[in-house]
C-alpha cells in the first residue's frame, strides 16, 4: 500500500486529504441535510459579516491562497460547531466585542494578503482563549493568535466551495471567477450559484451586475436570479465522498495515476469497499469514469 508518511508531493497530498477527509465528510453531510446548500452556523455567519473583515472572495484570485489556508488551518465542521457552541454562550457585548477584534485584525494586519510563514504555531486551548476575549492571550503571541483564527474561519468556507465548484461544474471557484472576469457571463452565473458574496466581493462582478440592471438585460437577469436560487452542490451525486476525494486528487494532477496506486490510495484513506463503490479494480474504474462524466473533466489517453 501507499506510504502516505513518505516524502514526496503525491503522498504528501495523501497526507492532506487524510488529514481533512473527516472534517470535509462532515461538511458533505450537512450540504445533503440542507438540500445542496453550503450553509454555516450563525455565530460564525455573523463573525464573518463583521464590517471591516476584507471578503473571503479576495482568495479566489489564486487557488494557491485556498491550499494555503487548508494547509495551515484545518478547521472543519466540527471545530466550526465547537466554535460556535462556544459563541452562543456569550452576551451580546461580548460577542461585539469578538467582531471588532477580527476588524482589527483584519484592518491592521492585512490578513486578506499577510505572509502565511510569519504565523508560528499556536495551541488549540490558547486558540479557544483569543476567541472570547483576545486581551487575555499573551501580547507577544497576540498577533499570530489573530490570524490562526482567522485563517480557521476563511478555511472551512474557501477550500468547500473550491471543491463544490469542481464536483458541480468541473472547474474550482478560482477558475468560475477568472473566466467570469475575462468575460464568460456562464462563469459568471456558475461562480454565483457556488458563492454568492462573489457579488458583492469581487469589484468585476458588482460592475457586470450594474451594467447589466442599467442596460435592461432581462436575460442576463433571469439567469442570474437562477443562479441565486441554484444549489452549491449543483447536481446528484453518487458515493460523494469518493467523489469529493476524486476532486482533490483530480485537481492536484493525481486522479490519473495507474489503478493499482489508485485503489492503494483509496485504501489508504479509507474510501473503499460496498459503500464507496469500490471494491475491487474494475470498479475503481468505473467510479473514476464517473466521476469524468459528471463533472465534465474528461481526459484523452
Amino acid at each position: 500500500m501507499t506510504d502516505i508518511n513518505a516524502n514526496s508531493p503525491l503522498q504528501n497530498t495523501l497526507l492532506l486529504i487524510k488529514t481533512i477527509l473527516p472534517e470535509l465528510k462532515a461538511v458533505l453531510s450537512d450540504i445533503s441535510e440542507g438540500h445542496g446548500y453550503f450553509n454555516l452556523p450563525t455565530p460564525i455567519g455573523d463573525i464573518l459579516a463583521a464590517d471591516g473583515l476584507p471578503p473571503w472572495t479576495n482568495f479566489y484570485d489564486d487557488p494557491r491562497k485556498i491550499k494555503s489556508l487548508a494547509t495551515h488551518a484545518m478547521l472543519g465542521t466540527e471545530k466550526a460547531k465547537n466554535f460556535s457552541t462556544s459563541l452562543e454562550g456569550l452576551t451580546e457585548q461580548e460577542k461585539n466585542t469578538i467582531r471588532e477584534n477580527y476588524k482589527k485584525a483584519a484592518i491592521d494586519n492585512n490578513l486578506d494578503i499577510f505572509d502565511f510563514d510569519d504565523i508560528g504555531d499556536v495551541s488549540e486551548d490558547v486558540i479557544v482563549a483569543g476567541i472570547r476575549n483576545i486581551e487575555e492571550v499573551d501580547e507577544d503571541i497576540r498577533s499570530s493568535v489573530q490570524k490562526r483564527i482567522y485563517l480557521l474561519l476563511y478555511s472551512v468556507v474557501t477550500q468547500m466551495h473550491y471543491y463544490l465548484a469542481i464536483m458541480t461544474f468541473g472547474k474550482s471557484i478560482c477558475a468560475l471567477v477568472k473566466e467570469a472576469i475575462n468575460g464568460d457571463d456562464e462563469s459568471f452565473f456558475k461562480a454565483v450559484q457556488i458563492d454568492r458574496t462573489v457579488l458583492f466581493g469581487i469589484p468585476y462582478f458588482q460592475k457586470r451586475l450594474i451594467k447589466a440592471q442599467l442596460g435592461s438585460e432581462p436575460v442576463f437577469m433571469q439567469k442570474l436570479a437562477n443562479a441565486i436560487k441554484g444549489r452549491s452542490l449543483g447536481q446528484k451525486l453518487d458515493y460523494r465522498e469518493l467523489m469529493l476525494v476524486f476532486a482533490v486528487l483530480d485537481d492536484e494532477g493525481y486522479l490519473d495515476m495507474p489503478l493499482e496506486q489508485l485503489m492503494d490510495a483509496c485504501q489508504e484513506l479509507g474510501v473503499y469497499g460496498r459503500e464507496f463503490g469500490i471494491e475491487d479494480i474494475e470498479s475503481l474504474r468505473k467510479r473514476r469514469q464517473y466521476y469524468r462524466k459528471k463533472t465534465g473533466r474528461q481526459i484523452n489517453f
